[in-house]
């Protein structure tokens, strides 16, 4: 899964500094990320900040934004920048960099440096989401010794947002039940899933979850792993959970384009290794559902 990046260290502590020469920087435009391009891979990394300082030699310096220390992998801090109109625009004249759409990350070969991106992004919609007081309007600004965001008009405080959502894996004997979404630019056969409600337990969204999207029912619902999935803000807590009663399938159109039962030697293949759900269904394909 896109966080498992052992031996690489994660440190999520928060604190103040400066970018040196070696830390990585994040920077995105909307739901794009910047990346450098090394010529003779033909691959695209993040940009550590003597590279970045390439990009940006001949921006103003009133027109770069601030940096901020996100977290740090090994002994590698991940800085955040400021958008700015004035750095999109370096881009667009660049041979070496390039603004991606961050979905790319999913097929990323480069595993921590994947897990980096999507988990900065997160941290940088979170930010852009909370400029503003959502109780009196004032600006909002950074904390010096805390992540948090805080209003000085009102006290407000506002912390990153990780919203819990379920996935699971339905079986009925030999058979595992997928499914296509029908929103969304993902349409690979996957999982059922869906966010927790307010006071939902994990296992009655489960049943919920299912009984919305394919109207069928289930039992002996078992917790399987967690992980972290900055592409929609949130943490994906996995399930596996048997059928109980009729297979017949009633599908909620605006969420579900198309589901079906298929036996283990029918699966259909996933495309990366990055997902809960894609370690869920080989899990379920090699017989090993239960561990």
């Amino acid at each position: 899964m896109i966080q498992d990046i052992h031996p690489n260290i994660y440190d999520i502590n928060y604190f103040q500094a400066i970018p040196g020469p070696r830390d990585i920087i994040t920077y995105f435009s909307e739901d794009r990320l910047l990346l450098r391009k090394d010529p003779e891979k033909e691959v695209y990394f993040l940009p550590t900040m003597e590279e970045f300082r390439k990009l940006i030699e001949a921006v103003p310096e009133d027109l770069i934004g601030d940096y901020e220390r996100l977290f740090s992998i090994n002994e590698d801090h991940v800085f955040l920048l400021e958008e700015t109109a004035a750095i999109d625009e370096a881009v667009d004249g660049a041979s070496d960099f390039i603004l991606e759409e961050v979905a790319m990350i999913r097929e990323y070969e480069n595993q921590w440096m994947a897990f980096a991106g999507i988990t900065a992004r997160h941290l940088y919609r979170w930010k852009r989401n909370n400029r503003f007081c959502g109780r009196c309007g004032s600006h909002m600004r950074q904390g010096e010794s805390d992540r948090g965001m805080f209003c000085d008009n009102c006290g407000n405080i506002q912390y990153p947002k990780i919203s819990p959502a379920i996935i699971t894996a339905v079986t009925s004997g030999d058979r595992l039940l997928m499914a296509r979404a029908s929103k969304g630019s993902y349409k690979r056969w996957s999982l059922i899933a869906g966010f927790v409600e307010v006071g939902e337990t994990f296992e009655d969204t489960v049943r919920r979850e299912v009984m919305e999207e394919v109207g069928i029912r289930v039992k002996n619902i078992r917790y399987f792993k967690s992980q972290p999935w900055g592409f929609s803000d949130s943490i994906m807590i996995g399930f596996f959970a048997e059928l109980e009663g009729s297979d017949m399938l009633t599908l909620q159109e605006e969420e579900i384009s198309e589901a079906d039962w298929f036996s283990r030697e029918d699966i259909p293949e996933t495309p990366s290794s990055v997902s809960i759900a894609a370690e869920m269904i080989e899990a379920f394909r090699n017989g090993q559902e239960r561990i």
